[in-house]
């Protein structure tokens, strides 16, 4: 599976559930995939996305819940 999205990845980390991931990279963004939409619709969980412009994000943490 290609996952489109990122440029470089920093980290990524799965849900608690195996159900999809998150990643962060190097410009501020920070992605989350669920592999059931990922496999659908080859797109990724966009309305929990964000972006920190200009912030160098070096690491990622899943709260459950």
């Amino acid at each position: 599976m290609h996952i489109k999205g990122h440029g470089i990845i920093n980290q990524f980390a799965w849900f608690d559930d195996d159900s999809g991931f998150a990643t962060c990279d190097v410009i501020g963004n920070c992605y989350f995939y669920d592999l059931a939409t990922l496999k659908e619709t080859n797109t990724r969980k966009n309305d929990e996305d964000f972006f920190i412009k200009g912030t160098h994000l070096t690491g990622i943490c899943l709260i459950p819940n």
